[in-house]
C-alpha cells in the first residue's frame, strides 16, 4: 500500500522481516502522557537481543527521523526477540489522542497475525498530583486491568 493511499487515522505495518512468536508476548512501549513508557521499553528490548523486524507509518505521524547509532529509523517501530517470544511497540513520538484506537487496533492486529497470546500495554493517566513539581514528591497509584484470568495472575 503507497503512503498516499493511507487515511489519515490508518497505520501501516511494513515488515522487515518475518519473524515467529507464536505463544509469545508484545509489550506496548508507545508513549502515553509522557516518554517514560517508551524509555523503559527501550531499555528493556537493548537488554535482550533484539532485532527491527517492522516500522509503523501513518500520515498522523510527523515527517521525521529517529537517529541511533549514526542510521536514520521510522518514529515509530517494532523490535522482537524471537528466542524468548517477545516484541515490543515503540515510539518516541506522544501521539494525539484520536490516534489511540488505531494504535491499538494496529498493536491487535499484528500481534494475532504473529500468534502471540498476550499484550502488555501501560497507559499514565493524568491527575492533579501527577502534575506537581518534582519537588513535591509523592506516591503514586498504580492500578492494572486484565482481560484473562492468567493476564491478571502475571
Amino acid at each position: 500500500m503507497s503512503r498516499w493511499h493511507l487515511l489519515p487515522q490508518q497505520i501501516e505495518v511494513r515488515s522487515i522481516k518475518r519473524v515467529h512468536l507464536k505463544g509469545g508476548t508484545v509489550i506496548d512501549g508507545l508513549p502515553s502522557g509522557g516518554l517514560t513508557n517508551s524509555i523503559a521499553s527501550m531499555c528493556f528490548m537493548r537488554s535482550v537481543k533484539n532485532e527491527l523486524v517492522a516500522v509503523l507509518d501513518s500520515l498522523a505521524f510527523p515527517p521525521l527521523s529517529m537517529i541511533y547509532d549514526g542510521t536514520p529509523n521510522f518514529p515509530a517501530r517494532i523490535y522482537a526477540n524471537e528466542d524468548i517470544k517477545l516484541a515490543a511497540f515503540v515510539s518516541e513520538l506522544n501521539l494525539d489522542q484520536s490516534m489511540y484506537y488505531s494504535v491499538s487496533r494496529t498493536i491487535l492486529q499484528w500481534a494475532k497475525e504473529n500468534g502471540c497470546e498476550l499484550v502488555i500495554s501501560a497507559g499514565t493517566i493524568l491527575t492533579e498530583e501527577s502534575t506537581r513539581s518534582i519537588k513535591e514528591p509523592d506516591l503514586q497509584s498504580i492500578y492494572t486491568i486484565a482481560s484473562t484470568e492468567r493476564a491478571k495472575k502475571n
